[in-house]
């Protein structure tokens, strides 16, 4: 249970195995949790998570860990990240995460343009940029992110470019005292001038200069939070969470563009974030608001107006909505634990 091995398949039908993965980056973790934990007959209970499944131009990079249990159902020991990349998703080289970054790395984003990911703790304060996913680059962060009180966030990689989420700091403000502060106002002494944010996109073509956009309807809040996902790889949603400094009066804007640089204020995209599966050109959205999800998977696109649309689903479909769904360039692949498959194929559209 401590070995990799990729399956591959044309049509989610007809399957074969792949090369070995090499797992050697997890060596020192699996001596220490032999070490620690091992119970007789226990010690092979691992599980591997994908973290991360990306894919650029001409490759596909994936990121994971494992998991295993010390016997009698815990307790738990997690790895550290491994990253590997491939051309053909049956061979994979391995990528050294430290040696390569000098550290860690957050979240990567692949596109047609690259891959792109912020380095470092946080705030980070160093870009990264790769064309195949095994040579990297350090790019540059714009200038207004890298003032005091500012940062960045996760970017995104599309067929348009790059776009880095931030933060600008505003107003200083006082500092904060008492209670305030990590998200949420408790008893005690408050602020009465507390810092205030604005949150901020940046347009790149390269990863190393930067534009920043112009967005309608922001404003500027004591605590804010911005990100970005790519819905597909012609089409990014925006998000930003702002608050006054409680847990109950928090307000999400959101905004879709097709090139990065100019936005559309929408609706019905709010809790969105981390729902959308995209194959590289095309992309769909999983779950559809106000639909039951006991009834099963719902599919959302977003449609010429930019509004949320429902797949029209028949046929067999899977009846609860507690599976793994991959999408690829011919419709969409559904198992729950890998012994029975579903194949949705699109009629029309």
């Amino acid at each position: 249970l401590r070995t990799l091995v990729p399956e591959g398949s044309a049509d989610g039908l007809l399957w074969h195995a792949g090369t070995e993965i090499d797992t050697s980056a997890f060596a020192a973790d699996f001596k220490a949790f032999d070490k620690k934990y091992f119970a007789p007959g226990d010690h092979d209970a691992c599980w591997f998570s994908v973290i991360e499944f990306e894919q650029g131009p001409t490759s596909l990079l994936l990121r994971g860990d494992f998991s295993c249990r010390g016997g009698c159902g815990g307790p738990w020991y997690t790895s550290s990240d491994a990253m590997w990349v491939s051309s053909d998703g049956l061979s994979w080289t391995p990528l050294d995460i430290s040696k390569t970054f000098g550290g860690d790395i957050g979240q990567i984003s692949g596109g047609s343009n690259g891959y792109i990911a912020l380095g470092g703790g946080s705030p980070s304060k160093v870009l990264w940029v790769s064309s195949d996913g095994l040579t990297w680059s350090r790019g540059a962060l714009p200038a207004a992110a890298l003032k005091s009180g500012s940062w960045a966030s996760d970017p995104a990689s599309f067929a348009g470019g790059y776009v880095l989420p931030g933060v600008i700091l505003e107003k200083k403000g006082d500092l904060p005292v008492g209670g305030y502060g990590g998200g949420c106002v408790s008893s005690g002494p408050q602020i009465t001038n507390p810092p205030s944010y604005l949150g901020a996109l940046w347009w790149s073509a390269d990863g190393k200069t930067w534009v920043q956009d112009s967005l309608s309807g922001t404003k500027a809040a004591a605590q804010v939070q911005m990100t970005v996902a790519r819905i597909d790889d012609h089409t990014l949603l925006a998000s930003q969470t702002t608050s006054a400094g409680s847990r109950t009066d928090s307000a999400e804007t959101d905004w879709i563009s097709t090139d990065g640089k100019t936005w559309t204020a929408v609706d019905g995209f709010a809790g969105l974030y981390g729902a959308f599966l995209t194959h590289g050109t095309r992309g769909v959205i999983r779950g559809c608001p106000g639909v039951d999800p006991s009834q099963g998977i719902t599919f959302c696109v977003v449609g010429a107006k930019l509004n949320l649309v429902a797949l029209k689903q028949t046929g067999d479909v899977p009846w609860i909505d507690s599976w793994q769904v991959a999408l690829g360039p011919t419709g969409l692949l559904v198992t729950a634990d890998g012994s029975r498959f579903w194949i949705g194929v699109p009629t029309a559209g």
